[in-house]
């Protein structure tokens, strides 16, 4: 659910003192019936915020007697699974006592008892329907968790599931421990959230700003996916003409960026390794190339962290079985490459941390353009005199973001990276308004594009560009504290 924009919010407070006043029945008040119906289920208060109210006192000594780390790592996500599975009796047995056992572990505080007890009701039969409530019911337990101080938070993804002839959505609540939480001087938040459950669904972002109360939201696991395969190779400028063509002009403002907030330790050490990233990385890709001709080894991960025995095992599984094929699975040059890049980085013992350090580089910048959402506000709000006449509001949002977070003197290059390394459908009508955004900043940045002239000042340019587009308005700063590395691997 989004923020209601600033008519709503008038509309939502006129129609709820309609009601009260017993004129449920007004003509213009059904364009807002949802909104209303959230008011009159307490989801909302009068002037469109939303809100929890706890069914009963918090009781903070009943709180500390529950596993929250046990509960949101194994007991929600084995419960959201076998939900999403009940397609038969057995199922559908299987998944009651998921969440008996779910249920039997917050037994002590009421209020999470109510809340799963309603997840549990309304997405054990039809989720579309009751889409609205379970999404609110998601939000409510994290403003819960958040309110009794303990860093947990659910999302979730709506995945499609055949069962024999029938189809149907199950949802699948995501479980995230807060390892970082943060504010600027205007008091916007934001929070850095490290996955805790093992249903290996991937997040296509790299953060998100939801209900307004939530701020903007980091997700260690997704920038640490970004750091490695898209700013670690760009230390070494020796690498940056192998790289993608919409990397290379980026890659010294970039380097010049990460080297500047970096220590001197960490850094070096991720530039004397580079090429090794490089390598796993090309690799990779070559033998990617052949499954066109019916090859099949993939490799899921760069073994940036050394290879498991698992992985050698494959490997050598899979050389015996491509001996002799026109189209092998993987050549001996291959193996040797990815086995021997992987062992060096393996034997870096300061490279973990200096990967950590790099994250937080990486999410000051994804924190740049989350925080432009938190302090525009609904994005039904945001004045765009520049924008053409008919520009979606989804997109002027997006537009904001990214031209503010290019224009931070600090991570300008960092979140042209992440703007330029998007993927965008060359077909316009194909494009959605997050694509369309993404198409118009480009244009407007840089001269060619991506792969065009990057301007010498990129952050500079930026600030005048997003001026003439939005006029002058306060920078969305970041917070004065932040850490100096984001604990992504360490936990791992």
């Amino acid at each position: 659910m989004q923020r209601l924009g600033g008519e709503r919010r008038k509309i939502l407070a006129f129609g709820a003192a309609l009601l009260v006043l017993g004129w449920g029945a007004v003509e213009g008040i059904d364009r807002y019936g949802s909104d209303l119906d959230s008011f009159l289920r307490h989801e909302i208060d009068w002037w469109g915020e939303t809100v929890y109210w706890p069914e009963a006192p918090i009781d903070r000594a009943a709180i500390d007697q529950i596993d929250l780390e046990r509960v949101h790592a194994r007991l929600i996500p084995r419960w959201a699974l076998l939900v999403a599975q009940a397609d038969d009796a057995t199922g559908r047995a299987q998944a009651t006592y998921a969440f008996r056992e779910l249920r039997d572990a917050v037994a002590p505080d009421a209020n999470m008892v109510a809340l799963i007890t309603e997840l549990h009701r309304l997405t054990s039969h039809d989720v579309v329907r009751h889409s609205h409530r379970i999404d609110y019911l998601l939000w409510a337990w994290g403003d819960y968790m958040d309110r009794v101080g303990a860093p947990y938070r659910l999302e979730a993804t709506v995945r499609r599931r055949r069962s024999g002839e029938h189809e149907r959505l199950a949802l699948l609540p995501r479980s995230y421990r807060v390892i970082a939480d943060e504010r600027n001087d205007h008091g916007s938040r934001v929070r850095v959230l490290d996955r805790m459950d093992p249903l290996g669904i991937t997040e296509t972002w790299l953060g998100r700003t939801g209900y307004e109360p939530d701020g903007a939201m980091l997700v260690g696991e997704r920038m640490l996916h970004f750091a490695v395969h898209r700013v670690w190779p760009l230390l070494d400028l020796q690498i940056a003409p192998r790289r993608p063509e919409g990397e290379r002009g980026l890659a010294r403002g970039v380097r010049d960026e990460v080297q500047a907030l970096l220590s001197p330790a960490h850094f070096a050490v991720l530039v004397r390794t580079a090429e090794d990233l490089q390598v796993l990385a090309e690799t990779t890709e070559q033998i990617h190339e052949r499954h066109s001709c019916g090859a099949h080894f993939t490799v899921w991960d760069l073994p940036y962290r050394g290879l498991s025995r698992r992985s050698v095992n494959n490997i050598v599984l899979a050389l015996r079985q491509s001996e002799g094929e026109p189209c092998p699975d993987l050549t001996l040059e291959e193996a040797a490459a990815i086995v021997g890049a992987a062992e060096r980085l393996a034997l870096e013992r300061n490279l973990p941390a200096a990967l950590e350090a790099l994250v937080s580089v990486v999410a000051r910048s994804v924190a740049a353009h989350e925080l432009r959402h938190v302090e525009d506000g609904p994005v039904d709000d945001i004045a765009c005199p520049g924008c053409p006449v008919g520009t979606q509001p989804e997109v002027v949002a997006e537009l904001s973001a990214y031209f503010a977070a290019v224009g931070s003197p600090h991570v300008g290059y960092l979140s042209a990276l992440q703007l330029c390394t998007r993927p965008v459908p060359e077909d316009e009508s194909h494009m959605r308004p997050h694509d369309l955004a993404v198409a118009l900043a480009t244009d407007q940045l840089f001269e060619g594009g991506c792969r065009g002239t990057i301007p010498d000042d990129l952050p500079n340019h930026a600030r005048v560009v997003e001026d003439r587009y939005f006029g002058r308005r306060l920078d969305a700063e970041l917070p004065r504290h932040w850490p100096e590395s984001i604990a992504v691997l360490t936990r791992r």
